[in-house]
């Protein structure tokens, strides 16, 4: 519960104030941005930015909740914090997006 309130918390943090600013800036609507594929395009970047930012705190989630249930296997962290700590120093930045393209060919055209 508590790290898929983490996850809630980091979108919410991103997505509302993008959305506030984005609001007080006024937009000249042209011919062109009415197109229903520009806004395809941006909706799909959207969701792979949003997937992309909080994928290493659903990645350290899963591997919490198969600690759990694994008998006699202990993860050496027990927390968010120290599981993205533990993750990037032993196997490096990188290993912490394993598994994200599945993710992202599924929910950007969803986004979009």
């Amino acid at each position: 519960f508590r790290s898929s309130l983490q996850n809630k918390v980091v979108t919410i943090v991103i997505y509302f104030p993008l959305l506030n600013k984005r609001q007080s800036i006024p937009i000249k609507m042209s011919n062109k941005s009415k197109n229903p594929l520009s806004a395809l395009a941006a909706g799909c970047l959207a969701g792979a930015v949003e997937a992309t930012a909080v994928w290493p705190m659903e990645y350290i989630k899963t591997q919490l909740q198969l600690q759990s249930k694994a008998k006699g296997v202990a993860l050496p962290y027990n927390g968010m914090i120290q599981g993205l700590t533990y993750t990037v120093r032993t196997t490096g930045f990188f290993s912490l997006y394993r598994g994200l393209a599945p993710t992202l060919v599924g929910s950007v055209p969803k986004a979009g």
